[in-house]
């Protein structure tokens, strides 16, 4: 949880430290070192040697590693909509396979690629480009409707 907190603060003064590769590669570490431990392959100092693995321990590892390797999709786009709240967005992911945008929207914001008012200070989504401005968005509204 203090992953989600320090992304929030990051987002918030744009710092970019934590995109969403690397907020999943600590994830990911956390959640198999954890696995591992269940599992007794990697021992700590003050751990008790055991002679079996119980099964509800069996069961918290698989459940560990199952999420570990579901979380290991993410880096290829996948939207993770099971943690989705806790991820973040996806427009700091740098590498995506899927396409979220449709053909129809990507052509429109690819007819409109001036630079609006803004701009520099907000950060917009992947294949988009948005108004910051009300009356800039509101002018180009109303000279598009004009057209038809």
């Amino acid at each position: 949880m203090s992953l989600k907190f320090l992304s929030n603060v990051d987002l918030a003064y744009h710092w970019d430290w934590l995109d969403r590769e690397i907020f999943l590669v600590l994830w990911i570490v956390i959640a198999a070192l954890c696995g591992l431990y269940l599992l007794e392959k990697l021992k700590f100092s003050h751990d008790s040697e055991l002679s079996y693995i119980s099964v509800p321990r069996l069961f918290l590892a698989i459940i560990v590693l199952a999420f570990t390797v579901y979380l290991v999709s993410g880096f290829w786009g996948a939207p993770l909509k099971s943690v989705s709240a806790f991820l973040p967005p996806m427009s700091t992911q740098d590498f995506d396979l899927s396409s979220p945008v449709s053909a129809q929207v990507a052509a429109v914001s690819s007819a409109d690629t001036t630079k609006h008012k803004y701009a520099d200070l907000f950060d917009k989504p992947k294949g988009f480009n948005p108004f910051f401005d009300y009356d800039e968005g509101l002018a180009y509204a109303k000279k598009c409707t004009s057209r038809y």
